[in-house]
């Protein structure tokens, strides 16, 4: 849920299965490198003719098709594997968003002086000065605070296209002019936008 009140935002949410789909998008952005396609591509082509030397050196006798099919086996036995670990990662977040105590609710606030973003167990505060970019990707933001870590507020929050851009629009304006840090309040003088 997302309510604007002047210069000031409140989101609260809970997190559900499926929220963080749109931060993997910028996570492999991010790790993600040039020509990994065709990298990945070749050495899936190298791990195939090395298994194919070391079957055909163990079992020099054997036929050259089953020979392929024990290199389709073993080359590809790496991917069933972690399809497997990715099958269960999946089933844990469905389990972990039917216990409703272990899904509580997320209050964010975004005013002059920063970002707040609390919970039933913690609480975390970054100035303006702080925030580095802020990215959406498919209706959901991501106020990024360092190279790899940041506030990432999933699409389902915003009810319209309006919602979302009316909250880009306010951070932008935030971040434009910053306040001081709220502990140091007083020390304008020598503040780094980051």
């Amino acid at each position: 849920m997302y309510e604007e009140e002047g210069d000031t935002a409140h989101i609260s949410f809970q997190w559900v299965v499926g929220d963080t789909k749109a931060h993997e998008q910028n996570v492999r952005e991010m790790i993600g490198f040039d020509h990994s396609y065709a990298i990945a591509i070749f050495s899936r082509v190298v791990a195939f003719v090395l298994t194919y030397f070391v079957a055909k050196a163990l079992l020099p006798d054997t036929d050259f098709f089953v020979l392929i099919w024990i290199v389709l086996a073993a080359s590809l036995s790496i991917w069933v594997s972690l399809g497997v670990e990715i099958f269960l990662i999946r089933m844990l977040e469905r389990l972990q968003a039917v216990d409703p105590k272990r899904v509580g609710w997320n209050s964010v606030w975004l005013d002059s002086s920063g970002v707040s973003w609390s919970t039933e167990t913690s609480e975390d505060y970054t100035s303006w000065l702080g925030v580095i970019d802020v990215i959406e990707q498919e209706g959901s933001l991501w106020i990024k605070t360092g190279p790899a870590h940041g506030y990432y507020i999933p699409p389902r929050v915003f009810a319209s296209v309006e919602e979302l851009t009316n909250c880009k629009k306010l951070i932008e304006k935030l971040r434009n002019d910053p306040v001081p840090p709220k502990h140091l309040v007083g020390t304008s003088d020598g503040m780094v936008k980051h």
